[in-house]
């Protein structure tokens, strides 16, 4: 009866051995469950934040194309205002010496200025003031 105690207990102590070491396979593949669905959840997380951040920069870029055409357009605006305003502020000196009495010196200077370079808004006031400085001229040579 010893050995069949020995036995049995040997036997038990197995059986208690294999049962302990099974509930610890199950608590690791249990663990590693818990593990393998944190990693997919940071993974589709990442993958989300990527995609919105992505969304963002095409925004961005987006955006930043319609600015740099906005701001091409504005440059353009303001050469031309830039020019135009260049054009009235000589224009507006040449009627000064006009009216000083210095016609040569009005006649001289409005023709430095580029007829082709005068827009369509100012080619009334431009020839007006050529009108208005030639004209003492064309009587001088009348005479």
């Amino acid at each position: 009866m010893d050995e069949k105690n020995k036995k049995s207990g040997k036997l038990a102590t197995y059986a208690v051995i294999m049962l302990l070491t099974a509930i610890i396979v199950i608590i690791i593949a249990a663990m590693a469950d818990n593990r393998e669905e944190s990693f997919q959840n940071q993974i589709e997380e990442t993958t989300q934040a990527n995609t919105t951040i992505q969304e963002e920069v095409v925004r961005l870029k987006n955006e930043n194309y319609e600015l740099k055409t906005k701001l091409d357009k504005v440059q353009d605006e303001k050469d031309k205002l830039s020019a135009s305003s260049d054009l009235c502020t000589k224009l507006s000196d040449i009627c000064k010496l006009y009216r000083a009495g210095n016609t040569d010196e009005a006649r001289q200077k409005l023709e430095s200025i580029d007829e082709s370079s005068v827009s369509d808004e100012l080619k009334d006031l431009y020839a007006s003031v050529k009108t208005l400085v030639e004209a003492p001229a064309a009587e001088t040579q009348a005479k």
